[in-house]
């Protein structure tokens, strides 16, 4: 069962109340921005929060809402519950979309790359990293969590489409066992860009014209 896996005795014993109050930030798998989405725990489904705005019909009891606790995407406060009585009205991630079928191994990533082909992108753990590509790229590999791959595509009646992939988390996908420690590396990760491709064009080029005349 994946509800509540790894979040300790307070997740299992209190109410919701008690732990998104203690993690505002990242309050998963209850929640506390209205239609907030990200990936589901096991990254196989899209997931978004079923708060809604209002607190008509609510008993007092189910009533959680204390200062700034709810915020619209906006960041706006708000009063409001989540849809399902069943949940004593705590607000939760509810699956609302699954991934990509195209690849046997397409999965959610951050929420950050929602804008950038469904943010369903193919994973694969290999020589002790997760490597990651979209489609029609190549593989690039994510040496710690937040981690950004360039992407640069030509696309045909579009032009050049650029995009930044965060890499989540090896041990996430691939278990704690199997991943390198994380490594802080500083160069540019992804796709060239297209000067840089240009410029490696001239320079090929101009190889081409000083080589006979060296000879």
């Amino acid at each position: 069962m994946l509800w509540g896996k790894d979040l300790g005795c307070d997740f299992a014993k209190k109410s919701c109340l008690t732990w998104m109050k203690a993690n505002r930030e990242n309050p998963y798998p209850f929640c506390n921005v209205m239609d907030d989405s990200r990936c589901s725990a096991n990254r196989l489904s899209k997931v978004r929060c079923n708060l809604v705005e209002s607190m008509e019909g609510v008993p007092d009891e189910y009533d959680y809402n204390i200062p700034n606790l709810y915020k619209n995407r906006k960041g706006k406060a708000v009063t409001g519950y989540g849809q399902v009585e069943a949940g004593d009205f705590c607000p939760y991630y509810r699956t609302y979309g699954g991934v990509s079928r195209e690849d046997s191994d397409t999965r959610c990533t951050f929420p950050d790359n929602m804008n950038y082909n469904n943010y369903s992108l193919e994973t694969v753990c290999k020589d002790n990293r997760l490597h990651i590509k979209t489609q029609n790229s190549k593989f690039y590999p994510c040496y710690q969590g937040g981690q950004l791959i360039h992407v640069e595509k030509r696309v045909h009646g579009v032009g050049t489409v650029t995009a930044k992939i965060v890499c989540p988390s090896c041990t996430e996908l691939c278990g704690r066992q199997y991943c390198a420690p994380d490594k802080n590396f500083k160069a540019r990760i992804g796709d060239p860009t297209r000067e840089a491709i240009r410029s490696h064009a001239k320079f090929i080029i101009i190889m081409f014209l000083v080589v006979p005349i060296l000879h």
